[in-house]
């Protein structure tokens, strides 16, 4: 082989792996080093839970050490670990994998964010309110005032408090993990000549929503059906980051679906049950409408309010920025230069 020919294979090579107009790597290869940099972070994250909880957790077993939730006073550390991990990864992988802002992947913190994060707030509750009071007034479930209960805690407003961190930091890293980082460099490494760049966000929704329900298999009580319908509200989840382009409204739906569904209304929150709540429960009526034992989003009622969240969010949308077109910004990076500074080829 001359040289001329291995300069063309070496080329062909090279482009398999290289995207020469973005100037980084191809999709596959920045999700797997965003992936390596995410299991760098996750085992430091694990290191310093596991150092914090054995200098003022005494008394705290092996086992309790390597949970998930903590233990002795420490249930939130390893969901602020996590959104340390999450954040910390993306930061990186924005500057040394997919060249852009890390306020691109939906974190813009202007005026406009925090005016549709305050919209997410709001949705999140109202949807839940609904659930409860429907079922309620269909006898679906048998309702006790927490300060009516026998078994009412003193601590409840202290329970209450925890929840909502709680849920504040998994809004933050699972939307920033499965819409902000997953949804868009999919999106973008989907995009072709041959189809329109709505079809490269609607197959990417697609997967990273499946991804998002097969992620919560493991969950208590979770069937086929309630990995389904979890999968449905990632697309209602997705919405939001889609039609608004940021993480805003997504992040305030999650945080208030979760705080008011389990720790104000006293359902279980996608199988687990929380340590306390406004409202103690007895669930009954048909599992197939209210979700049984995983919670309202296993049920056809969940399945109706995400329905319903994703047409509120498409007229709110259409309200703030008509005629922005959202698809063919989420599949047009933005590119920077690796020193911040915007390339000729943004």
């Amino acid at each position: 082989m001359d040289q001329p020919e291995k300069r063309s294979v070496l080329r062909t090579i090279a482009w398999v792996f290289w995207n020469p107009q973005e100037r980084r790597l191809r999709l596959l290869l920045r999700l797997a080093g965003f992936a390596f940099v995410f299991m760098i972070f996750s085992l430091v994250m694990g290191l310093v839970q596991i150092m914090l909880m054995t200098l003022f957790g005494s008394g705290a077993t092996p086992e309790e050490l390597l949970s998930p939730a903590g233990a002795n006073g420490f249930e939130l550390l390893g969901p602020l670990l996590m959104v340390v991990a999450t954040l910390g990864s993306m930061i990186i992988s924005a500057w040394a994998l997919d060249r852009r802002r890390f306020r691109d992947y939906g974190f813009g913190f202007n005026r406009r964010w925090w005016r549709d994060f305050g919209y997410g707030l709001f949705l999140g509750a109202a949807i839940m309110l609904v659930i409860f009071v429907l079922e309620w007034s269909l006898g679906w479930i048998k309702v006790t005032p927490a300060w009516q209960s026998e078994v009412y805690s003193q601590g409840l407003w202290l329970q209450l408090l925890q929840g909502l961190l709680l849920f504040l930091c998994v809004g933050i890293y699972e939307e920033a993990l499965s819409r902000g980082y997953l949804l868009r460099n999919i999106a973008e490494g989907l995009n072709a000549k041959w189809w329109r760049p709505g079809a490269a966000v609607l197959l990417s929704v697609l997967v990273t929503s499946s991804i998002f329900g097969f992620a919560h298999a493991s969950n208590p009580n979770a069937t086929i059906l309630s990995s389904v319908l979890i999968s449905v509200a990632g697309l209602m989840l997705a919405a939001g980051y889609v039609l608004s382009g940021e993480l805003a409204i997504p992040i305030g739906i999650h945080i208030t679906w979760n705080f008011f569904q389990g720790y104000v209304f006293g359902f279980p929150v996608s199988g687990m049950v929380p340590s306390g709540s406004i409202f103690e429960i007895t669930q009954g009526g048909p599992v197939l409408w209210t979700g049984g034992a995983f919670g309202p989003e296993a049920g056809m009622l969940g399945l109706l309010a995400m329905l319903v969240l994703i047409l509120a969010i498409w007229l709110y949308t259409r309200m703030q920025q008509p005629g922005v077109d959202r698809f063919q910004q989420l599949v047009s990076p933005t590119l920077h230069r690796v020193s911040g500074k915007k390339g000729k080829d943004s």
